[in-house]
């Protein structure tokens, strides 16, 4: 994994809180240790949306990765979740092949067909921080 330098989009000091949600173990860890060493703070790595939303009960992220659907189910309810607390997301999924899921809130914000390299993920998730 190439070292990039932490994110300074929140300014200096701060670091971006990021959740992510993945339908696979090995996806929400990698991305996980990914966001960790590009120097953003990883609130949680979940596989179900019940478990990401419990999490947001108490804690508000700066920006979400999720996937389209996970192990209980779409991540419809969690997206417009995240959308009313003005949390951008960009969806990194293999659901659809023509490169946008069906609902059209998960279209609101970018959307990477897995796998995408880490510069791509990266710049998605800094142009939903910035967008925000």
């Amino acid at each position: 994994m190439n070292r990039a330098r932490p994110p300074q989009i929140l300014g200096p000091g701060l670091t971006p809180i990021i959740l992510i949600l993945q339908n696979e173990r090995l996806y929400a860890d990698y991305l996980e240790q990914m966001f960790i060493e590009l120097g953003f703070t990883v609130g949680g790595a979940f596989c179900t949306a019940g478990d990401a939303k419990r999490w947001l009960v108490d804690h508000e992220p700066d920006v979400a990765v999720i996937d389209a659907e996970v192990q209980d189910g779409d991540c419809i309810e969690l997206a417009r979740r995240l959308k009313a607390h003005h949390v951008p997301f960009v969806v990194y999924s293999t659901v659809t092949p023509v490169g946008k899921p069906a609902h059209p809130l998960l279209n609101t914000g970018d959307f990477l067909k897995k796998p995408a390299n880490q510069t791509a993920l990266l710049a998605s998730v800094k142009g939903a921080l910035h967008a925000s």
